[in-house]
């Protein structure tokens, strides 16, 4: 076996079939005269389409507001608000700051200090959120 595999495991049986046997599968099949890392981590889910759709109207209020265009204002506030992830592409590792890496807790925490920065450096309200 090569490659990489993700396989999830747990939640509801129903909506999500085990699938262990797959997982005893892909560990008994690997090629054991090569290095392996195994990572078992809880699944948490990306961020929401309705954060991404949230996070584009403030960045478009914000940009409003200060005369600026909407993709520098959202350069600025991933810059300065949004947490730094580590990729790793070949093997080899690159750190990035993007939303899309983050995971709809992050990017809950992203949007309350994109908020807390409008209301007290700018002193602007940003519409409020139904759901970040």
């Amino acid at each position: 076996m090569s490659g990489k595999h993700i396989f999830y495991v747990g939640g509801d049986p129903t909506t999500y079939p085990p699938n262990k046997g797959t997982v005893k599968e892909c560990l008994l099949g690997l090629d054991l005269s090569k290095r392996w890392k195994i990572t078992v981590e809880p699944y948490v889910k990306r961020r929401s389409k309705g954060q991404d759709g949230l996070v584009r109207i403030w960045d478009g209020k914000i940009a409003d507001f200060t005369g600026d265009d909407q993709a520098s204002v959202h350069d600025y506030l991933v810059a300065k608000f949004c947490p730094v992830k580590t990729i790793t592409i070949a093997g080899e590792d690159q750190e990035v700051q993007s939303t899309k890496y983050l995971n709809t807790q992050e990017m809950s925490d992203y949007m309350t200090r994109m908020e807390a920065w409008a209301a007290t450096t700018l002193h602007f309200t940003l519409p409020p959120a139904e759901n970040k």
